[in-house]
């Protein structure tokens, strides 16, 4: 991807704020709400599920591109950013776990990548890894080098066990986030990991070792931190304290910060 493609990526995301905020109101346009019409073009932020890994989880039914595209007509957004949901596949919480972790990952990724084909003016894929995992330079690599899966690289931390006061996890964040930035795919991070399962919730000193040591490495490359840094209860304490740290490092003009969007 060039890096006009990168600046792309980022028009879209800003655009489908926008329709999240008026969807969120009850509007199907800003004219609804006393504004002047603003289309909704994009929502940044969708999943499609394999009947593979659905099967897997056993509580939820398969997402394909035809009903995706249901739904999306349904809310009057045109079109979607579709994130693999492939990462899951190498949770250390899944069970039963496939034969080989990394063919199921690559199957993932790849049947996203031809569900979002079928629709190319409306939906587009990005790729997913466990960043943990020994593959996973070798999958940025792969998805890199594939036009339908260039697009981006998303991370879910809590999925993955992600722990930032590991130094060996931080190091590893650091190849990963490299290899992003290489290939100029932005990243779109699911950095929470705070719930009754994992003892290392994203809190302020993780959102420090998140600045100072692992955004540094991909500073060509727009990174987009999901669910403004939460997840389910968005506004736990720890979640709170972390945003201040970012809100705080954005706000002094900290070199780290200047691609990173909520």
């Amino acid at each position: 991807m060039s890096p006009g493609g990168d600046r792309c990526t980022l028009a879209r995301s800003v655009v489908s704020l926008c329709s999240i905020v008026l969807l969120t109101a009850g509007c199907k346009s800003a004219s609804e709400c006393g504004g002047e019409l603003v289309p909704l073009l994009v929502d940044h932020h969708q999943h499609l599920l394999s009947p593979a890994l659905a099967e897997v989880w056993g509580d939820d039914e398969p997402v394909d591109a035809e009903l995706l595209i249901e739904r999306l007509d349904e809310a009057g957004i045109r079109s979607a950013v579709v994130l693999s949901v492939a990462y899951a596949w190498a949770s250390p919480g899944l069970s039963p776990k496939p034969d080989d972790e990394y063919t199921a990952v690559r199957t993932e990724n790849d049947w996203t990548a031809e569900q979002a084909a079928k629709y190319p003016d409306r939906l587009t894929a990005v790729c997913s890894v466990n960043p943990l995992r020994d593959y996973a330079l070798a999958e940025i690599d792969r998805c890199a080098a594939d036009p339908r899966l260039r697009n981006g690289l998303k991370m879910q931390f809590g999925n993955s066990r992600v722990n930032l006061e590991n130094a060996e996890h931080v190091a590893q964040l650091r190849r990963v986030f490299a290899a992003a930035n290489k290939h100029r795919m932005p990243i779109v991070a699911h950095v929470w990991t705070g719930d009754d399962k994992i003892l290392s919730p994203f809190e302020g000193r993780d959102a420090r070792t998140f600045i100072n040591e692992v955004l540094p490495m991909a500073p060509d490359v727009t990174v987009q931190i999901l669910h403004m840094g939460g997840s389910g209860p968005m506004l736990d304490p720890g979640t709170k304290e972390a945003m201040v740290v970012l809100a705080e490092a954005a706000s002094r003009g900290d070199a780290a910060m200047k691609n990173v969007y909520f």
